[in-house]
């Protein structure tokens, strides 16, 4: 099997290494015609704000956590079905493990538009390197991480 890393390097799975499980969740909030997005410390591509959800969470909560922690911005799930779904094998070279991830994707909407700026980086470390509210037109296949790129360009088709 191939895993991929944040930045696209390709590994192996060596022999006896253990697969693990992840649910991957994030939230497409769109604002004023443009989305938020971030850019995390160890990619230089743009993202969704979430991440993988908790074992004592629920899918809405955990992204509504994991957008929280990495935005600064409180939302709400707008739609109770995801409108995408992926699955990804990838690498965390951080925690040296590979993972089978589900990917889901939801429309959020921001509860309140004021941004808590020092929350960022303080539950996972240093994660975060920027918070953007970017035009969609600007998000593109080479600047926007190839599974997220996909969810936007499909939600972006519907909107």
């Amino acid at each position: 099997m191939i895993f991929l890393d944040a930045n696209g390097k390709k590994y192996k799975l060596p022999k006896g290494r253990q697969i693990y499980w992840r649910i991957s969740a994030y939230a497409l909030v769109i604002y004023n015609k443009k989305i938020l997005v971030v850019v995390p410390t160890w990619s230089p591509l743009y993202e969704l704000p979430g991440g993988g959800v908790e074992k004592n969470e629920s899918i809405f909560q955990g992204i509504i956590r994991e957008c929280y922690e990495e935005t600064g911005y409180k939302i709400k799930i707008k739609d109770k079905m995801p409108f995408y779904f992926a699955e990804q094998n990838f690498y965390h070279k951080h925690f040296k493990k590979f993972y089978h991830s589900l990917i889901i994707v939801y429309k959020g909407a921001l509860i309140n538009k004021k941004q808590n700026k020092n929350i960022i980086n303080t539950c996972d470390g240093d994660e975060i390197k920027t918070v953007e509210w970017q035009d969609i037109n600007k998000l593109n296949k080479n600047n926007t991480h190839p599974v997220i790129y996909a969810a936007i360009k499909k939600c972006t088709k519907v909107l």
